[in-house]
């Protein structure tokens, strides 16, 4: 389909709701730090559909993973315990 990985963690705030206007599907995938009692939410078209919280057993190599539909809104929020924010678009 002509898309591509992409490492948009310096255009990305949490807590900003962006629109996917692609015209096609994207996919999202947050890679998260080891810090306890930390939290990332992704929602997306007002659902929340993954949710990563870090206990004192926290795995970091497990990333936060969606699909954003066209025309979708999407949201990251959470405690500022992201490494990476990449859509494939």
């Amino acid at each position: 389909m002509g898309q591509t990985w992409q490492d948009v963690s310096g255009s990305r705030s949490l807590g900003t709701t962006y629109t996917n206007t692609t015209g096609r599907p994207i996919a999202l995938s947050l890679r998260t730090s080891p810090v306890n009692n930390s939290f990332v939410n992704l929602t997306v078209g007002g659902v929340l559909i993954a949710r990563r919280w870090g206990g004192e057993t926290w795995a970091p190599e497990i990333p936060v993973f969606g699909i954003v539909p066209p025309g979708a809104t999407y949201v990251v929020t959470g405690s500022n315990a992201l490494q990476s924010w990449c859509e494939l678009r």
